[in-house]
């Protein structure tokens, strides 16, 4: 059914061809198409996309040209230094979101949602602190 027993660059290729054509399989799961898990949280993330990529051509072209025309000026030395500081404290952001499910004080519980625990009752061979 899977094709599991056929070489990996085959299982790759008829899942290529599948994907092509916008056949991704069933769920192990729910034994339902992907597609149609996948489609609500897809339309909600390009939503979000456009509506971001939209607002960054709204402020980046406006300070582009100002830079571009005043070169030099403290607005143009304003707007590279917000641009550099931004860039900077966005990736840190994110690190720090990547981090944060993954901390090992936080247990998955069955339902999806995370608990908060002590750090040695996530372990289960360790007590907790009395």
């Amino acid at each position: 059914m899977y094709g599991l027993d056929r070489p990996v660059f085959v299982q790759y290729g008829r899942w290529m061809g599948n994907l092509f054509r916008g056949d991704l399989g069933l769920s192990f799961s729910s034994n339902q198409p992907v597609v149609n898990l996948i489609r609500r949280p897809i339309q909600n993330s390009m939503v979000l996309t456009i509506t971001a990529l939209v607002l960054l051509w709204l402020m980046a072209i406006p300070l582009g040209v100002y830079s571009a025309v005043r070169p030099y000026s403290l607005g143009d030395q304003a707007v590279a230094g917000m641009t550099s500081t931004g860039h900077e404290n966005l990736g840190c952001v994110d690190q720090l979101l990547d981090i944060a499910p993954h901390h090992p004080a936080r247990v998955r519980r069955g339902d999806g949602r995370h608990r908060r625990v002590h750090p040695r009752a996530a372990r289960p061979d360790a007590r907790a602190p009395r």
